[in-house]
């Protein structure tokens, strides 16, 4: 996909979207894109924002893809190389994984990412910030990446 899609697509299991360079998928709160078992990749210059990741789903942002407004909930999983650049939400039992040279942002007011009962990792030559890790989250950051302005609450790890 090279064009624009601007709301309402569902990928289920067995399917696979690709956003190729100058491709933009967005949408809005509740009317973006649902992973439901299928899978999404972000190649290098596309753009993707406003998607819910369900069980079994994948997003993959490719370096030099961008990605926001992402929520990763139960069995669903968020894999970045390239850049999220605000509002993603990891809920109980979704995985997000950032790798080398994925850079995960926001800003202090609110943009991050919350990790509440979900986990993220952190690989080597990763970055994470603006977080706010909450009761059951995980954050995991290995030797080699780095990780910045973050809140743990009681009961986070």
């Amino acid at each position: 996909m090279a064009g624009t899609i601007t709301s309402d697509v569902t990928v289920f299991s067995g399917g696979v979207e690709t956003v190729s360079s100058g491709g933009l998928v967005s949408g809005a709160s509740g009317s973006g894109t649902d992973i439901s078992g299928g899978t999404v990749n972000v190649l290098s210059g596309g753009k993707f924002s406003f998607v819910a990741i369900h069980s079994g789903g994948n997003l993959n942002v490719s370096k030099g893809g961008t990605a926001h407004d992402i929520a990763v909930s139960s069995g669903g999983n968020l894999t970045v190389a390239g850049t999220i650049a605000s509002q993603a939400l990891v809920v109980s039992g979704g995985t997000e994984t950032v790798l080398s040279g994925g850079m995960v942002s926001g800003n202090a007011s609110g943009a991050g990412t919350e990790v509440s009962g979900g986990t993220v990792n952190v690989s080597s030559g990763g970055v994470f910030g603006f977080s706010d890790v909450l009761a059951g989250g995980e954050l995991n950051v290995s030797k080699g990446a780095t990780a910045h302005d973050i809140l743990v609450s009681a009961a986070a790890r």
